[in-house]
């Protein structure tokens, strides 16, 4: 996985997820969340990733 791109695509997912929330929330809180959805949008790629993989190696098993 390209760690530059997924950093990149879960800062943009956070960044419109607190756009959501502009109304609701001061600027600490919008800071804060904004780092909390960062943390859960990067592990969601993470983890899809992982998952990804997972599901290749068992569609293209090793020949022996």
């Amino acid at each position: 996985m390209n760690q530059r791109l997924a950093r990149d695509v879960a800062l943009m997912m956070a960044q419109h997820c607190v756009e959501l929330l502009v109304n609701v929330l001061d600027e600490e809180q919008m800071r804060q969340a904004k780092e909390g959805i960062y943390e859960i949008c990067f592990a969601g790629i993470e983890c899809y990733d992982l998952q990804v993989d997972r599901m290749e190696r068992r569609l293209r098993p090793m020949r022996n």
